[in-house]
């Protein structure tokens, strides 16, 4: 196990303390989040397929070089090369409300690589606009389903305008339409640039 020595990019996000001394600049999130992209991908591209299922700024460490580390496997689950078997037991919904997918916080599917795509793009959308993916209340169940059923997609005002697009795909309400592709190939365009 790899000991990290650093921070969440919740604490970067919303800690006045970090916000102050790292500034968390486009380049910095544009390398950050195309890390992001890269080890979901890798999660989902091994022979046995490993959904994480929790993905959030809580769950990603940035350490002192700025290299991502996605954390917190604990809800993680394989599927079988055919796909067929689950290693989840019972009928409990796993993750965090914000970051799910209308497809499990509305008809309570099990989760999916497709429900991981939709938590990167809601972490992605946060880590831009440095902003809950989501404003909700204290009933935030009852107000995130009502979203979802009124198909609506987080704020993109803060995302640049060259990751608008791409991003759109993360939150489409049919799950197989969902890809991690276009957004990392727009994140390697970007990253050329720098």
């Amino acid at each position: 196990m790899e000991f990290i020595d650093r921070i969440t990019l919740y604490d970067f996000l919303y800690d006045d303390e970090y916000r102050a001394e790292y500034i968390l600049d486009s380049n910095k999130k544009h390398t950050l989040a195309h890390q992001l992209t890269q080890a979901v991908n890798y999660l989902h591209k091994k022979l046995t397929p490993i959904i994480q299922r929790d993905i959030k700024p809580e769950n990603i460490m940035i350490t002192k070089h700025w290299s991502l580390k996605l954390v917190d496997l604990g809800l993680s689950k394989c599927l079988t090369s055919v796909g067929a078997s689950r290693t989840t037991v019972g009928t409990t919904l796993k993750g965090t409300a914000p970051y799910m997918p209308p497809e499990m916080v509305l008809h309570y599917d099990d989760a999916s690589v497709f429900s991981d795509i939709w938590a990167v793009g809601c972490t992605i959308a946060e880590m831009y606009t440095e902003s809950p993916v989501w404003e909700l209340d204290e009933d935030y169940e009852v107000r995130l389903k009502e979203k979802m059923l009124d198909h609506e997609i987080p704020n993109f005002d803060a995302i640049p305008e060259e990751l608008k697009e791409s991003l759109e795909d993360y939150f489409k309400y049919i799950p197989q339409e969902r890809s991690l592709s276009l957004l990392m190939c727009t994140f390697s365009n970007i990253l050329c640039r720098v």
